[in-house]
C-alpha cells in the first residue's frame, strides 16, 4: 500500500515536471487527466492489493471507477473490472479466491458482484430491489 501511495505521489510530481519542461502552466485538462486511487484491500495471503482507480473522460463528461489488482512487488497490475460501468468497494473473500465489489450495470440498482481473482466474468451475487450500499463477507465465506 505504501508503494501505491508513493506511486501516486510520483505521478503528481511527474505531471508537474512535464508541464514545467514544456514551459506551460498546468491547465484544467491536466487536472482532469489525474487518476485517483482508493479503497486498497490487501488479500488474506498478503500477496495482492485490490484498489479502485477513478478517471474522467472530458469528451463524454463522465467519471468511471474500475477495480484493479496488483502484487505487492508492484510488477503486475491487472484490471479486474471492465470499462463501461463503475465499480467500488472491493473486498476479498476470506479464502482469497474471490474478489467482490459493488456496481450498477445498465439501468439497475447497485448490487454486489463477485469474480474469481484469476479472471473471468463477474457474477451478480445480490438482487436487492432497493440496491446495496454496503456489505461484508461472513467469516466462513
Amino acid at each position: 500500500m505504501v508503494r501505491l501511495l508513493i506511486g501516486f505521489g510520483v505521478y503528481i510530481f511527474g505531471l508537474f515536471f512535464v508541464a514545467k519542461a514544456q514551459k506551460r502552466s498546468i491547465g484544467i485538462d491536466d487536472y482532469f487527466a489525474i487518476k485517483s486511487m482508493g479503497s486498497p484491500q490487501v488479500s488474506p495471503d498478503g500477496q495482492w492489493v485490490a484498489y479502485t482507480v477513478t478517471s474522467t473522460d472530458l469528451e463524454k463528461d463522465k467519471r468511471e471507477t474500475r477495480i484493479w489488482m496488483t502484487d505487492l512487488n508492484g510488477k503486475e497490475h491487472l484490471p479486474m473490472t471492465a470499462e463501461g460501468y463503475s465499480a467500488a468497494n472491493p473486498r476479498w473473500s476470506p479464502d482469497g479466491k474471490y474478489l467482490s465489489f459493488t456496481a450498477s450495470k445498465g439501468e439497475g440498482k447497485t448490487q454486489v458482484w463477485g469474480l474469481n481473482r484469476k479472471g473471468g466474468e463477474a457474477q451478480q451475487l445480490t438482487r436487492v430491489k432497493q440496491g446495496v450500499s454496503g456489505y461484508a463477507w461472513s467469516p466462513n465465506g
